[in-house]
C-alpha cells in the first residue's frame, strides 16, 4: 500500500475495501499529506477513494446522456429527403402495374365480348344485336353473363357498364358511355383505352 497503513473500522483488515469510517495515518507524525489541511496531518479522509468512486458516475452519466440523446434537425431531413425518393421510384411502377392490370383486362374482355356479338349474328342471320344503349340483346340471349365492366372508364359500376352506339367508322371509345358499340365496321370498342398499343389511355377516344 502507498505511503501509510489503512487503518479500517471495527472488524477491517489488509485486502479488504476499505471501510466507511476508514483513514489513513501518516507513518511519521507530523508528517502532512499533499492536499491535506492543517491540523489534520495524522488523519485525513480516503480522497482516492472517493475520487474513482466519483469518475465511475461522471462515466455512467456521459454513458446516459449518449442513450437519451435525440435525433438532430440535419438527420431527420436526410431521413425525410431519403423517403421522398424512395416514393418517387415505387409510387410511379405501382400505377404502371395498375394500368397494365386494367389493359389486360380490356384486352381479355373485348375479344370474348366480339366472339359473343359475333356468335349472336350467326344465329340471327347476320343480324347484329342492339348495343345502342345497353347489353339487353346479349345478355338476355345468354350470350354474357353480366353486363361488361370497364376498369379504365370513371364512375361507379353503371358508368363503367354504359354503352352506346357510333355509326362513324373507326370511332375508337367515347367520354360519355365506357363502351361503343360502331355498327359501321360492326365492332365493339373501349373507352380510355388504346387496342393497337393494349394501353389504358387519359383520352377517351384513343
Amino acid at each position: 500500500m502507498p505511503i501509510g497503513e489503512f487503518m479500517g473500522g471495527p472488524g477491517s483488515s489488509m485486502g479488504e475495501l476499505p471501510a466507511a469510517r476508514g483513514f489513513w495515518r501518516s507513518p511519521v507524525p507530523g508528517a502532512r499529506p499533499s492536499g491535506v489541511p492543517e491540523g489534520e496531518s495524522d488523519l485525513w479522509p480516503l480522497l482516492g477513494q472517493a475520487r474513482v468512486l466519483d469518475s465511475r458516475s461522471v462515466l455512467m452519466n456521459g454513458r446516459n446522456k449518449g442513450l437519451n440523446r435525440g435525433f438532430t434537425l440535419v438527420e431527420i431531413l436526410i431521413v425525410v429527403v431519403i423517403l421522398g425518393i424512395l416514393a418517387a421510384i415505387v409510387v410511379p411502377q405501382f400505377t404502371n402495374a395498375a394500368n397494365d392490370a386494367r389493359a389486360g383486362n380490356l384486352a381479355t374482355q373485348l375479344k370474348s365480348l366480339q366472339n359473343q356479338i359475333e356468335l349472336y349474328a350467326a344465329q340471327n342471320n347476320g343480324a347484329y344485336p342492339d348495343l345502342s344503349a345497353d347489353w339487353t340483346a346479349l345478355t338476355g340471349g345468354n350470350y354474357i353473363k353480366d353486363e361488361p365492366l370497364n376498369p379504365a372508364f370513371p364512375g361507379d359500376n353503371t358508368a363503367k357498364a354504359s354503352v352506346g352506339e357510333s355509326a362513324t367508322a373507326a370511332t375508337w371509345g367515347s367520354a360519355t358511355t365506357a363502351w361503343v358499340w360502331n355498327s359501321a365496321d360492326e365492332l365493339i370498342r373501349a373507352s380510355y383505352y388504346d387496342e393497337d398499343a393494349n394501353q389504358v389511355t387519359t383520352t377517351a377516344t384513343d
